[in-house]
């Protein structure tokens, strides 16, 4: 059975030209790229501005638009492939010194950022990584012929098979977002319109990113500043002493920008301590206020008690005054009463006493002293 065929544009050439700034592009115009299908994925490498690659091999879900620097190395096998069609290859071209300077400066960068490497290491021309493997140039000379090599290699096969080819100027296509869409407009025209592309563009170019030419002319100005400007015949790769600048100005701006950024977090914790300690202070016043308050309300409910204790006290006081006024009266109603019983059995004597006939026959000698007292 023959498998369902799948067009594919492709992204391609020596690289450092743009390429991944086109899969940014491209996914911003709505088409189907490994940025869109990965959007948090980490293929993408800040320091080189690269990444965003995909192998069109052993992977049934490609995006439509794959970016591979290695399309030279395999080619002629992937034309081969009966399920793969290829739309168009888009070919962002760059002066073969910068592209290749580009590349070995960010071997360089990588190089200097090793820890613990002797520093004489990190200034010898050629290098390697793999124990008992290669030895390689990082001559931009020795990188450009590997380069000019791919890419003509990789435009003879296109052309044989007939393979419609994009050809864009590198940073024009950066800078310029009329012109890429012009360019592009006959593999993405059906695809995308023309306002959205020139939005996307704005979303996405950065110009400041296309850097290595004006590095290589700051540098070249500092290592020679007076000998005059003159047009070297041909074409002139800077030296190593140029490179070794470069890139370690690159790591020296790359290590200001992360001081900038951790001094920017430091700045932000210094702040939000000073915060949480005035937050710290302002909550430590309000406990002293509270406990301030609380010592006052202990105070005052050691007052109310005492007044409690005072009250109940004299309320005792008054409740056994008003006992003993009880008793008292008590004391004061039977003596009463005896008084009461005394008075009438005196009434009763006195009534017994005037009725007896010693009180009659008395009655004129009490008559007499009546009188005698009154004269």
């Amino acid at each position: 059975m023959t498998p369902a065929r799948k067009n594919h544009l492709m992204i391609a050439g020596t690289g450092r030209a743009g390429t991944t700034f086109l899969v940014q592009y491209l996914a911003a115009c709505g088409l189907d790229t490994h940025l869109a299908r990965h959007p948090a994925a980490n293929t993408y490498n800040d320091d080189a501005n690269a990444g965003l690659e995909d192998l069109p091999f052993d992977n049934p879900n490609l995006p439509y638009v794959i970016k591979s620097p290695w399309l030279h190395a395999y080619a002629t096998r992937l034309l081969a492939d009966p399920s793969i069609v290829l739309d168009a290859v888009i070919f962002p071209m760059r002066s073969i010194v910068e592209a290749s300077t580009s590349r070995v400066v960010n071997e360089l960068r990588a190089r200097y950022a090793m820890e613990g490497l002797p520093d004489d290491c990190r200034l010898w021309e050629s290098w390697g990584t793999t124990p008992g493997g290669v030895v390689y140039s990082l001559n931009p000379i020795d990188e450009a012929r590997l380069l000019a090599l791919g890419f003509h290699e990789l435009m003879h096969t296109l052309v044989r098979h007939d393979v419609p080819l994009v050809m864009l100027d590198f940073p024009r296509l950066v800078e310029d977002p009329g012109y890429l869409y012009e360019k592009l407009h006959p593999v993405i025209g059906g695809k995308v319109d023309r306002e959205r592309a020139l939005s996307a563009h704005r979303e996405t170019a950065v110009p400041a990113k296309v850097r290595v030419g004006r590095e290589l002319a700051a540098s070249t100005a500092a290592l020679r500043p007076q000998e005059p400007a003159a047009q070297t015949p041909g074409i002139e790769f800077p030296s190593q002493a140029t490179l070794d600048r470069v890139a370690i100005k690159r790591e020296l701006d790359k290590a200001v920008s992360e001081r900038a950024v951790l001094q920017r977090k430091l700045d932000e914790a210094t702040a939000g301590r000073a915060e949480r300690q005035r937050e710290l202070d302002e909550a430590i016043a309000a406990r002293a206020a509270c406990l301030r308050e609380l010592d006052g309300a202990i105070a005052g409910r050691a007052a109310c008690q005492h007044q409690l204790s005072e009250a109940i006290a004299e309320g005792d006081a008054r409740r056994h005054e008003l006992a003993e006024s009880r008793r008292s009266q008590a004391a004061l109603a039977q003596d009463l009463e005896r008084l009461g019983l005394r008075a009438s059995h005196l009434e009763a004597q006195c009534i017994a006493v005037k009725a007896s006939n010693s009180w009659r026959v008395t009655a004129p000698l009490r008559a007499l002293s009546r009188m005698l007292k009154v004269r």
